[in-house]
């Protein structure tokens, strides 16, 4: 089975490595997190190389990431990009490659529908957008604004 993540327990660490798009493409976050979740309280080091997916598993992934009891460490490898930086940015420390990449932008999404089921998309489009700038906020410090 093809997965698009692994992870991988030693004593009271353990590396998690996210290689693929997130989401829908491979293992979804309900199965990532039942994984976590045994793992117990043993230090995760996350190591990333992704062009990004599923916004939502990614905030699941995220969110389950920050919960966790103990230290996070991620290392971008190689490429962090869209939904995979939200994942970066629930560790306690980022590590990035000299000649890595990290690449945000708004989230988009493929619709169709009349011109209701469109205008929920965009709302939708919108109100995820204030939660990921709220995120990238928090980490950095910076207003949202900015």
């Amino acid at each position: 089975m093809k997965t698009w993540f692994r992870l991988r327990a030693a004593r009271k660490t353990a590396e998690l490595l996210i290689y693929e798009e997130i989401g829908a493409w491979g293992i979804n976050s309900k199965d990532l997190l039942a994984q976590l979740t045994a793992l117990g309280d043993a230090a995760l080091t996350v190591r990333i190389n992704s062009p990004g997916g599923d916004v939502f598993d990614a905030l699941a992934i995220h969110n389950a990431l920050t919960r966790h009891s103990a230290r996070v460490t991620v290392h971008i490898d190689a490429l962090c990009a869209s939904a995979a930086t939200l994942i970066a940015l629930a560790a306690d420390e980022v590590r990035m490659a000299d000649n890595a990449l990290f690449m945000i932008h708004e989230p988009w999404t493929v619709s169709m529908g009349n011109s209701a089921e469109l205008l929920k998309q965009s709302d939708l489009l919108d109100t995820t957008a204030e939660q990921i700038v709220g995120i990238y906020a928090r980490k950095t410090g910076m207003d949202p604004t900015e």
